[in-house]
């Protein structure tokens, strides 16, 4: 049995303004799986990754076949890998990619075939559309994005189940790290 982070599949278009989700709604604008590391990211870290990404893929695949149904680009899941940092070399080794145009700077795509892009969350522009995701650094990067999050408008949709959201997931998050836990 393997675990994954969060598998998404999305019902309808996913709102990717930078007053809704933003860059974290354009990541999930297909079926996708989200694994999030707080800490240093290694090699074989990502190649697991990977695995659990062709497993899943392998999955649907056969039971499209056993169905006899085909299986549209939209369904096969991409995998997001979400790591405070990582080094130019780790991402040279996958021959991973720049995407500035379509997602700014900290998105890496490896090859086309691989379906897997890296965010890279200490690299993220400090915006409004990357809010959601440095949420998840750490250090002066999430209470930065922390800080804005208090600062919404008062009339901004969804403000206190919001924060709400975000108050359990740094309890979460603080109490897995204490206990050891790699999220």
């Amino acid at each position: 049995m393997r675990e994954i982070g969060v598998f998404f599949i999305p019902q309808k278009p996913v709102p990717t303004t930078p007053d809704t989700l933003g860059l974290l709604g354009k990541l999930a604008q297909t079926s996708c799986l989200f694994e999030v590391f707080r800490n240093p990211i290694e090699i074989h870290q990502i190649i697991e990754y990977l695995s659990k990404l062709f497993d899943v893929q392998g999955k649907q695949r056969r039971e499209k076949r056993k169905n006899k149904e085909i299986i549209s680009d939209n369904e096969i899941p991409f995998l997001w890998i979400l790591t405070l940092t990582l080094s130019s070399n780790k991402l040279e080794s996958f021959s991973a990619q720049l995407n500035e145009k379509i997602y700014g700077n900290g998105v890496y795509l490896f090859p086309a075939s691989l379906q897997t892009g890296i965010v890279v969350i200490h690299q993220l522009p400090v915006n409004q559309e990357t809010l959601w995701l440095r949420m998840l650094g750490k250090g002066n990067i999430q209470q930065k994005a922390i800080e804005e999050l208090k600062n919404l408008p008062l009339d901004y949709p969804h403000k206190d189940n919001i924060i709400e959201l975000v108050l359990n997931l740094l309890t979460m998050l603080e109490s897995n790290q204490k206990e050891g836990n790699i999220l």
